[in-house]
């Protein structure tokens, strides 16, 4: 950086001596030039580190299965153990009485059960609870150092 900033340095000396001017301009931007450079040496060697701690958390944390990326959005969701069994049968595409059917619970419970999940991942709509506990966000793994 200081290197960068040696042209001016140099102003009085050149003025003094009455350099031509293309020369005096020519050293001048020379820093420029110097500055910028380390900017985009500094600016890329940045991104790559970045690219590379991106790629080392995504391989240590993405689950490689249908079912861990499940479980997991569950656990990011902050969901119960029977809000997860819920879940989990809504989003095979059983109906509440279905549902309550194969957890020996009323309809009226997996409804409440229903409305706290929705609540919680922050969803509408069976597509878009299926959506948000099956696939993989990249929100899911945010980079922190």
């Amino acid at each position: 950086m200081y290197i960068s900033i040696l042209p001016w340095g140099f102003m009085p000396m050149l003025s003094a001596v009455n350099v031509d001017q293309f020369l005096e301009v020519l050293i001048m931007n020379s820093g420029f030039v110097i500055i910028s450079i380390l900017f985009f040496w500094k600016t890329v060697q940045q991104t790559r580190k970045n690219n590379q701690l991106l790629i080392s958390l995504l391989n240590d944390q993405i689950p490689h299965n249908k079912e861990s990326i499940f479980n997991n959005n569950c656990y990011r969701y902050k969901l119960t153990a029977r809000e997860i069994e819920v879940a989990s049968l809504v989003c095979k595409g059983l109906r509440y009485k279905e549902v309550a059917d194969q957890l020996y619970i009323s309809e009226r419970t997996v409804t409440k059960h229903s409305q706290n999940i929705f609540l919680k991942v922050g969803v509408t709509t069976k597509f878009e609870l299926v959506k948000a506990l099956e696939l993989m966000n990249p929100q899911n793994f945010p980079l922190s150092s």
